[in-house]
């Protein structure tokens, strides 16, 4: 298969291609400072403009994608964050804990809207597509066996 194309649109994809690799190759790593302990895990959002973290440190943050600011941090865990995940929309975020809970947090404005608890360390959580439902998974803990549990958004925080 042979493409064939006129001078301007010859122009036009190659002004195309070379953009992409000045933008590619002239863009700059940033350091992300903040978090006081080891990180645990990074996720961005749907859209790619905000960047999610977490570490030992109990704090969660999101930080702005394009040049690494911190817009802002989740308070109330007491334990490290092993895992977060956040809507598709970018209004509600999930956190798991060592805490043996998990958040569900305000995105735009770090309010603790709900808090699941469990019998052990949370080690994962995720939302489902649609955002109406979530699942975690938490570790075996004393005599409790490890556990996957689906949760259904209650309707007042959708």
């Amino acid at each position: 298969m042979r493409l064939s194309l006129s001078l301007s649109e010859s122009v036009e994809l190659a002004f195309l291609i070379l953009s992409f690799f000045v933008s590619f190759y002239t863009q700059r790593p940033f350091l992300l400072q903040g978090h006081e302990r080891p990180i645990t895990t990074i996720q961005y959002n749907y859209d790619g403009d905000l960047l999610f973290s977490a570490s030992k440190d109990l704090v969660p943050s999101v930080w702005r994608s394009e040049n690494g600011e911190r817009l802002g941090t989740y308070s109330g865990h007491k334990g490290t964050i092993w895992s977060l995940d956040c809507d598709r929309f970018s209004r509600r975020l999930l956190t798991a804990s060592a805490d043996a809970s998990v958040r569900m947090w305000k995105v735009e404005t770090g309010e603790c809207i709900m808090v699941f608890p469990h019998r052990g360390p949370v080690r994962g959580v995720a939302w489902a597509d649609g955002s109406q439902s979530f699942v975690t998974i938490s570790d075996p803990f004393v005599e409790h066996n490890a556990k996957i549990c689906v949760y259904n958004v209650p309707e007042e925080n959708k």
